[in-house]
Order: structure tokens, then C-alpha cells, then sequence
């Protein structure tokens, strides 16, 4: 449904939809950086027809263009993940949503929609504070001994920081706790292969994980 540009712009125009939108010079310079000014504007008029045709499929949000910006107008029907996330964080209200906060942490990696340079700031923005709050919740979750809430909130911390070995220790012994030691021994082992993949050698070892 989405091309590589109409998902740039979708984001893009998603991203300030929370403030005034953002104006059609802007999301020009960004999406067509090197194009001539007439062609841009051709260009761009394309993309947004294109992109309000993909909307109309969809209900509760509707593109609106006022003074010069482009902005989503969202109604209660439209979810998005992300922008529930905003929401929750932005009203201080993570503990009294915390079950609603889980279920979207836990299904996989959260700004995986802005897999793409143009969005290398906003998503760092976004998954350093998202990271505080896994931790923080991770932590809070393995003092009262559950273990399995804290294994679910590691591996959220690994969809944003894959050799976090805070969420590593945290893992293994609630997994060790719950008495599934199979289950900590191979999520050791994936983390020891990521690790080498990314610093590109490992001193891990696995007791020092464990000291229960």
C-alpha cells in the first residue's frame, strides 16, 4: 500500500501532526532535497494525492493542508501505537496505563515504522525515552518477583538496545527464577552472538549473569 515515499511522507507529516503540521517547503526539502523547485512541487502534488487516496481507505485520520502546513486530523477510531505511546508519556500517565503500556512495548520493535535515515534523530529521541521507562518498569517488576512481566520488559529493551546486558541479567535470572533455565541458556547465547556481532568479540559469561 505504502511506497518508499509515501511512507517517508506519511511519517514525516505524523511526526508534527502533534503541533501546527508541517509546511509544504519543509517536507519538500526533505523528501526531494536535490530536485528543481518546479519539479518539487509537481512531485509533491503527486505524492499527496496519492497518500490521501491510500487514506480514504482508512478510518479516523484525514490529511488537511491549512496556512501553508500539512497536519493529520485524527478522530478516537484511528489507533496508533506510537502515538498512544506520545500520549501516555507526554500526560505522565505510564502507571496507570501500565498494562495498555506493556502490550505496546511488547509487540516488537516499537519505531521500526522509521527504519530510515531521514528519521535517524527523531527515532534516537524517541527510543532514549522509551528506554528509561522499559528499564525503569523492568527493574520495578523484578523487585516484586515478576519474573515474567521483567523477561517481557528485557526483551523490549533488546528491540532498542540489543546488547544491553542490564536487560541481559534481568532476563536470565527471572527466566532462572521461573525455572526456565532452557529458555535463559539460549537467550545467553543469542545475546553472546549479537554482541560479537556488533563489538565484534565477547567476554560474556553466563555466571556472571545469573547470581541469584
Amino acid at each position: 500500500m505504502f511506497s518508499l515515499r509515501i511512507k517517508q511522507i506519511f511519517c514525516l507529516i505524523l511526526r508534527y501532526s502533534d503541533a501546527d503540521g508541517i509546511s509544504s517547503k519543509q517536507l519538500s526539502d526533505l523528501i526531494w532535497p536535490d530536485k528543481p523547485k518546479d519539479k518539487v512541487k509537481n512531485s509533491r502534488g503527486v505524492a499527496i494525492n496519492h497518500l490521501r487516496k491510500i487514506l480514504k481507505e482508512l478510518d479516523g485520520i484525514e490529511l488537511v493542508y491549512e496556512k501553508g502546513c500539512f497536519r493529520f486530523t485524527l478522530s478516537s477510531v484511528f489507533y496508533c501505537d506510537y502515538l498512544r505511546f506520545m500520549a501516555i508519556v507526554a500526560e505522565n500517565r505510564v502507571e496507570n496505563c501500565r498494562q495498555e503500556f506493556l502490550h505496546i512495548v511488547g509487540r516488537g520493535k516499537f519505531v521500526g515504522f522509521m527504519d530510515d535515515p531521514l528519521f535517524d534523530g527523531f527515532k534516537q529521541d524517541v527510543e532514549c525515552r522509551l528506554e528509561v521507562l522499559v528499564l525503569q518498569l523492568m527493574k520495578e517488576a523484578f523487585e516484586a518477583q515478576d519474573y515474567s512481566e521483567a523477561v517481557s520488559l528485557a526483551e523490549a529493551e533488546f528491540n532498542i538496545d540489543p546488547v544491553n546486558e542490564t536487560a541481559l541479567s534481568c532476563c536470565i535470572k527471572s527466566l532462572f527464577m521461573l525455572k526456565h533455565e532452557n529458555a535463559a541458556i539460549g537467550t545467553y547465547q543469542r545475546f553472546v552472538a549479537e554482541y560479537k556481532n556488533i563489538r565484534g568479540k565477547t567476554t560474556l559469561l553466563l555466571s556472571a549473569f545469573i547470581g541469584i
